[in-house]
């Protein structure tokens, strides 16, 4: 039996709407451009968090000021190795989400389908097979060479660049200290591991740029909890870019990514982002009109239909808001 596809819903403007049904596509932001000012920072702030609680314990160890250098917290907002973001939505005709995204409820609320599927972020299991790989990572080091490591190894099986990605949002606040618990198990593990013979620096660079990379695949999908009635879920692509740094071959489709990055010139600053084309992997199933839309339901259906999207539906909103 055929498995039930799952609406997702974004809720934008009508000038936007416009826009995507006439170009057949969404506008995918980078991160660093959400409403959520805490975007990424969750995560790296209890790193920041742990390494400062655990300052002598790692300075007495041999890998402590090692593991350290991977974290450059200076450049951690910079917009290089940000993901772009589509966000959508598990909750229809929401009355919060009207006021915020849709023009004050003039607006529209798209429903979307994912129809082929994409990879998805899952925050517990990509920890926990982290820690796995570190486990195991004498018998992948034998194989390493200077052109590739297992971090880069570990990124492309996750989040693989280019390709857009899945993931329920999980929503957070500074005092749920799960990475502290990670970077806990991280310690004790690299520490028995560095007793063994074959364990040296090359093993340890593995280790952290996992370490890394693994931090940087999950933080977009921690949110601040004060947006947990959002129910959010998005779509994301992280940039190529990232396969430069570890030199694995990227010149065809790096050039090929570069194409699809845009440009807008939005609330005095410059923006990037990337289009996702309707009938790629997403399609629109219907449309609900806000609850001060105020124009007719044909001029939208003719909109549909001229671009193609006959078989979309139309409703109104019924949430009773002036």
């Amino acid at each position: 039996m055929k498995k039930k596809e799952k609406t997702y819903y974004h809720y934008t403007s009508l000038f936007a709407f416009n826009s995507i049904i006439e170009n057949k596509c969404f506008w995918a932001f980078q991160l660093n451009d959400m409403n959520d000012t805490k975007e990424t920072k969750l995560v790296y702030d209890q790193v920041e968090k742990w390494f400062a609680a655990n300052r002598k314990k790692l300075k007495r160890s041999n890998f402590g000021k090692h593991l350290s250098e991977i974290f450059d917290f200076t450049n951690k907002d910079e917009n290089e190795n940000l993901p772009y973001v589509l966000s959508l939505s598990s909750k229809s005709d929401d009355l919060n989400q009207w006021r915020s995204y849709a023009d004050n409820g003039t607006g529209i609320c798209i429903g979307i389908e994912i129809v082929k599927q994409i990879k998805e972020i899952e925050k517990e299991k990509i920890l926990k097979n982290l820690l796995t790989k570190i486990k195991k990572l004498k018998d992948i080091v034998r194989i390493v060479n200077n052109e590739y490591n297992i971090g880069a190894y570990y990124h492309n099986k996750f989040a693989v660049q280019g390709n857009w990605l899945g993931t329920k949002v999980n929503y957070t606040n500074e005092n749920n200290l799960f990475i502290y618990d990670f970077l806990n198990s991280c310690y004790k593990l690299l520490s028995k591991k560095l007793g063994e013979e074959w364990a040296g620096t090359e093993y340890l660079d593995n280790c952290n740029y996992a370490i890394s990379e693994c931090l940087e695949v999950i933080s977009p999908s921690v949110k601040d909890s004060s947006f947990e009635d959002e129910q959010e879920y998005r779509i994301l692509c992280f940039p190529d870019e990232l396969k430069e740094e570890y030199k694995i071959n990227h010149d065809q489709s790096l050039k090929k990514r570069k194409q699809n990055i845009h440009f807008l010139a939005h609330d005095k600053r410059l923006k990037m982002y990337q289009k996702i084309n309707l009938g790629d992997f997403i399609e629109i199933k219907n449309v609900i009109l806000g609850p001060k839309y105020n124009g007719s339901v044909y001029t939208i259906r003719m909109l549909l239909n001229t671009f193609g999207f006959e078989d979309v539906s139309i409703t109104k909103s019924i949430v009773p808001y002036r």
